[in-house]
C-alpha cells in the first residue's frame, strides 16, 4: 500500500499494518481466534504475555487498510476463509471501524466471525533506529490471500494499492521506481525465490521463532547521504 504523503513514511509503499490497540487484547476477541493460544503466541514472539493480540491486530489492520478479512465461521483449522461475497457485504463495517464507530469485537459478534489467527506466520521483528524521534517495535507476518477477496486501499492512510510479485517489486526499487524503506525491502527479499504461495508458506512455517532476531538498523551519514546499516554489515558495531 502507498502511504499518504502527509503521513509518516509518506509516499512509500509499505505492507498493511499499524499499532496494537486496546481492543486487540479483548478476551472476547481472543476467544474468537482459532489458534494459537496466547501462551504459544507469546512464546513465538518472545513476549511474556499478550502475544495473540499481535495476531489479532494484524487481522484488524489488514481489514481496515485493505478490506481483506482473514476470518472464517468455524473453529476448524481446515475450514475455508469467509465467502468473498460475505466479506464484500462487510464494507460498511470497514468504514465504521476506520471511523472508530464500531469495534472488531462487535463485528465478530454480530456476524459470528472467527479470526483466522492460525493462518498467520511470524517471520521478522524490526525496531526503529535509536536516532529516530518516533520509535516502533514491529512484527511482520505472512498469510495466504483469501480466494475471491479484493484488496483496496482505504483512501485515508493508504492512497494506492499495488499487488505485485516480490521479485518485480525489488527490481523496481533497484531502478528507483518504487519508494520503499529498508524493512519492506528486506522482507520482500525474504519471501522471494519461491514458485508458489504454498511453497513459501510451508517454508516459513518451519522457521524456529527463537531464531528470529530483533533487527535494529543504525543510520550513518556518509558521502552526503544517510545510509541504514543492518546487524552484521561492516561498520554496524562501530557506529553510534
Amino acid at each position: 500500500m502507498q502511504r499518504r504523503h502527509s503521513m509518516s513514511f509518506g509516499g512509500a509503499y509499505t505492507f498493511p499494518g499499524g499499532k496494537l490497540e486496546k481492543e486487540d487484547c479483548s478476551p472476547n476477541l481472543i476467544q474468537r481466534s482459532n489458534g494459537p493460544n496466547d501462551q504459544v503466541a507469546s512464546r513465538t514472539l518472545k513476549v511474556s504475555h499478550g502475544g495473540l493480540s499481535y495476531f489479532i491486530a494484524s487481522i484488524r489492520e489488514c481489514f481496515e487498510e485493505t478490506g481483506i478479512l482473514l476470518a472464517t465461521q468455524s473453529y476448524e483449522d481446515s475450514h475455508e476463509f469467509l465467502d468473498p461475497l460475505n466479506v464484500a457485504s462487510l464494507s460498511t463495517y470497514r468504514s465504521k471501524l476506520n471511523d472508530g464507530a464500531i469495534s472488531l469485537e462487535t463485528i465478530c459478534a454480530e456476524q459470528n466471525i472467527i479470526l483466522a489467527t492460525n493462518k498467520l506466520i511470524y517471520i521478522s521483528h524490526w525496531i526503529t533506529p535509536r536516532s529516530e524521534k518516533n520509535r516502533y517495535t514491529t512484527r511482520f507476518f505472512l498469510a495466504p490471500m483469501p480466494p475471491g477477496q479484493i484488496a483496496l486501499h482505504d483512501g485515508l492512510e493508504a492512497v494506492r494499492t499495488l499487488w505485485i510479485e516480490p521479485e518485480r517489486a525489488l527490481k523496481r526499487y533497484e531502478r528507483g521506481n518504487l519508494n520503499m524503506f529498508i524493512p519492506t525491502v528486506v522482507n520482500l527479499k525474504q519471501i522471494s525465490g519461491f514458485t508458489s504461495t504454498k511453497q513459501l508458506l510451508n517454508n516459513k512455517a518451519q522457521l524456529d521463532s527463537r531464531c528470529i532476531p530483533e533487527i535494529e538498523p543504525k543510520l550513518v551519514f556518509n558521502d552526503n547521504k544517510w545510509t541504514a546499516l543492518l546487524p552484521g554489515q561492516p561498520g554496524y558495531d562501530a557506529s553510534e
